[in-house]
């Protein structure tokens, strides 16, 4: 069967492109609004390929199909694991006194006594 729509609306591309623009955005985001800021971003992707893909003649009932599964499925798991990521990053991933010369130097010699 002949898809005018082509490849680059497939399921993992399309959730490829989202999850992509989410990571991009995500660290600009606070604790406080990462999950409401990466579902925003989520949806302002999905608006502009949902434009792209209707307009190449796509079928509504794939495309209502696609947003059920990034709404519903995907982004609560990316979510979940984003603001994890997110948490870590800000607590400099709890590496003792920031990793600074001292507590290197600290750890080389524990190390070597080991």
């Amino acid at each position: 069967m002949y898809d005018p729509s082509g490849s680059s609306f497939d399921y993992a591309n399309v959730i490829f492109s989202v999850l992509q623009d989410c990571e991009h955005r995500r660290r600009s985001f606070t604790e406080t609004n990462v999950q409401a800021g990466l579902m925003e971003c989520a949806n302002d992707k999905l608006l502009r390929v949902k434009t792209s893909y209707l307009g190449g003649m796509g079928s509504k009932s794939y495309w209502r199909d696609l947003e059920k599964e990034v709404r519903e499925t995907v982004m609560p798991q990316y979510i979940a694991a984003a603001a994890e990521q997110h948490k870590r990053e800000r607590n400099g991933y709890g590496v003792f006194r920031g990793g600074d010369l001292a507590a290197r130097v600290l750890f080389a010699l524990l190390g070597l006594v080991i």
